[in-house]
């Protein structure tokens, strides 16, 4: 159902191999995490980039992952209150946008269908039109979770189970390893998300490998402000005339 959100949790899913490089001891690293002890841990970087998302107001983010043959890319812009989106997997397409008072998602026919999971009758309803769903749905609430800033702490491993690699001199960063073990769907997945080892401790990127494909993620533009084209009342049609 349209419910779900395909970006940001899209990221545990992509498959990218991880940079590679001369892995260095922590004494010839960057600064340690603020607050943290002179050594930093796992446990540490997070518990300081925690902290350090909860007062970001926005950011910007791409991700791209190929699996097969198809790319797809997916630009996700987060604000408080306000956030938009936009995948593209080969010829399909989709873009959600979210203000204080309604939720849109506007697409092509294939992306709506492939992407958003429409079937071919509700497709046909909304046409070029977007969907428009109010605030305080469970649609709405759902898109907003994911495209405002209640989402920037799922960026965050849990400290079992994840790795800090050693520093690489000079790098200005840490990276932090962790797997999600395989599935009777789903092969096993390796992330690697690399934190600014400077005071601002905000994530810079992410890769993720798997068996089937790769991808990346990279953050940008901390702190910024969102801006929204919001389509016109006479090109939108109800989440209610679409589902029911």
């Amino acid at each position: 159902r349209l419910y779900a959100m395909f970006p940001l949790n899209v990221r545990r899913s992509l498959h990218v191999l991880s940079a590679a490089g001369v892995l260095l001891t922590v004494a010839l690293g960057p600064v340690a995490v603020s607050g943290a002890s002179s050594v930093p841990t796992a446990a540490s970087v997070i518990k300081t980039t925690k902290a350090a998302l909860a007062q970001q107001s926005g950011v910007h983010i791409v991700v791209s992952e190929t699996v097969g043959k198809t790319k797809t890319t997916v630009v996700v812009d987060i604000g408080t209150t306000t956030g938009t989106e936009s995948i593209t997997s080969g010829q399909k397409y989709v873009s959600i946008t979210v203000t204080p008072k309604f939720a849109y998602v506007q697409g092509t026919s294939s992306g709506l269908s492939g992407i958003m999971g429409l079937t071919a009758t509700q497709v046909k309803l909304v046409g070029t039109k977007s969907i428009a769903m109010a605030a305080g749905s469970t649609p709405y609430k759902r898109f907003k979770t994911s495209l405002t800033t209640a989402a920037l702490l799922t960026f965050l491993p849990v400290a079992k189970g994840t790795t800090l690699l050693p520093v690489v001199a000079g790098s200005g960063s840490y990276k932090l390893r962790w797997s999600v073990k395989a599935s009777a769907s789903s092969a096993k997945v390796t992330s690697v998300l690399t934190i600014a080892s400077n005071k601002s401790a905000l994530p810079q990127s992410e890769t993720v490998k798997s068996s089937t494909g790769g991808g990346a993620t990279t953050f940008s533009h901390w702190g910024e402000s969102v801006h929204l084209t919001v389509p016109n009342s006479s090109n939108v049609v109800s989440y209610k005339k679409v589902f029911g």
